[in-house]
């Protein structure tokens, strides 16, 4: 219950802060595209239409009436109700966080322990210079990188989009999960890698803990194989902090996904974002920021479940 409110007060915070925040910002929702002005009766008409000629705070008391029943409103710039947008947009980003999810976690592990195995190694030593290097680039520029080679020079990839707007249709069903593996491995690959490098550095020094406590060498000591010792023991000691960094993992995925989607033209969430900021979209903003926020606040709770299945400490605590 304690957990519940506490979520219910992050997102009312949230949803009050975009509110406050898109209306603040400079611009006006209805500006056509090419900068041309728009005619004073049409935009009252609109503003009069969608609500808001009325003052800020009375406009604030209806959205929020109306979300609590489930209605966030209808998008000014896609002429959609806002709950129709985010659905068709959120199983685009649920695909994108899992597939980058997946590459964080296996790259990351694997980096990790490989370095934890040999720290203070010449290998050690360039791969943590790597991982730093990967982790202070702005995830925009890698995905610019990535693209640069593995679509420009080596033709390997699509550029952007989900599927292939030609040829998808006409594929057989194999040739469709192909084509859309295809689009997606970009946008996985530079969240994934983003998110890996942090998760290499975090394994290692998770490792390099637990290979000095009491049991490690005691099996060591009893001439237990330095792999066994690395799986069984080690790399499972250090599950606990791994379990908690899954749950961390989410917000940066969601934060990065807003600049891969938009590079990438990835129809999810982050796209749907942006292109409403740009278009001064109230509801949609607010929308976008509802879900955001609940995504947080799940992975939060996904931690909390990972480490209490790891660890029966925290379940007897909790």
């Amino acid at each position: 219950m304690r957990r519940a409110l506490r979520a219910a007060a992050l997102l009312l915070a949230v949803a009050t802060l975009a509110f406050a925040a898109i209306h603040a910002a400079p611009g006006a929702p209805f500006q056509p595209a090419d900068g041309r002005a728009l005619d004073p009766v049409a935009a009252a008409g609109l503003r009069a239409r969608f609500a808001l000629d009325a003052p800020l705070p009375v406009q604030y008391a209806r959205w929020l009436a109306a979300a609590v029943q489930g209605d966030l409103g209808e998008s000014f710039s896609r002429q959609r109700p806002v709950r129709d947008v985010l659905a068709a947009a959120l199983p685009h980003s649920l695909l994108l966080a899992a597939a980058a999810l997946l590459v964080d976690l296996l790259v990351g592990i694997a980096l990790g322990a490989w370095q934890a195995a040999h720290a203070g190694s010449r290998g050690d030593r360039v791969l943590s210079a790597f991982t730093m290097s990967v982790q202070a680039v702005p995830v925009f520029w890698l995905g610019l990188v990535l693209v640069l080679v593995f679509a420009q020079w080596w033709h390997w990839l699509p550029v952007g989009g989900a599927t292939d707007p030609v040829t998808h249709d006409l594929l057989t069903a194999a040739g469709r999960w192909l084509d859309r593996l295809r689009h997606l491995a970009l946008p996985a690959l530079t969240l994934g890698l983003a998110g890996a490098a942090g998760t290499a550095r975090f394994v290692r020094g998770a490792m390099r803990d637990a290979w000095h406590e009491d049991h490690v060498r005691t099996a060591r000591a009893m001439g237990v194989p330095e792999r066994t010792i690395l799986l069984r023991h080690v790399l499972r000691d250090a599950w606990l902090p791994l379990a908690t960094l899954v749950g961390l993992a989410i917000p940066g995925l969601i934060g990065g996904a807003v600049l891969v989607e938009t590079v990438f033209s990835w129809p999810g969430i982050g796209r749907v974002a942006t292109d409403a900021i740009l278009a001064r979209d109230h509801p949609l903003v607010v929308g976008t920021a509802l879900v955001s926020a609940a995504a947080v606040v799940l992975g939060g709770l996904v931690g909390d479940l990972l480490a209490a299945w790891a660890d029966p400490r925290v379940r007897r605590s909790a």
